[in-house]
């Protein structure tokens, strides 16, 4: 929401200006809230801690891609890198049969998962 406020406050006629403004603020409180109400739930978990300091270790991960992992992926750490992958819906899987040889596509998983890696990507 936050995004597209953003967006729309470049194209808006000058008289909504402090409307988007005061919204923005609105936003931005709210995302600080949930922020403290998500590290709070983190510190009070020891394994949620562990994994938090770790992805946030990793440059370029920030707190929004760690609290989605966190919350999203609760097998992080237990599972091995390739069934993550495919859980993640990040894993190409085959489309053989006898002696066709169909495309590798990578589908399926989690997609909240994939569009925070996918933006942490793009922003790395």
């Amino acid at each position: 929401m936050r995004t597209q406020e953003l967006n729309r406050q470049h194209k808006a006629p000058a008289i909504l200006a402090a409307t988007h403004k005061r919204l923005l603020k609105v936003l931005d409180k709210e995302i600080e809230s949930v922020n403290k109400l998500l590290a709070k739930a983190v510190s009070e978990v020891t394994e949620w801690q562990r994994t938090y300091e770790i992805l946030s270790s990793v440059p370029g991960v920030g707190d929004g891609v760690t609290f989605t992992l966190l919350g999203e992926l609760p097998e992080l750490g237990q599972l091995s890198p390739r069934k993550i992958a495919a859980l993640c819906g990040l894993a190409p899987f085959n489309r053989d049969s006898g002696m066709m040889k169909g495309r590798r596509r990578i589908k399926g998983g989690r997609a909240p998962i994939r569009t925070v890696l996918y933006m942490a990507m793009l922003s790395a």
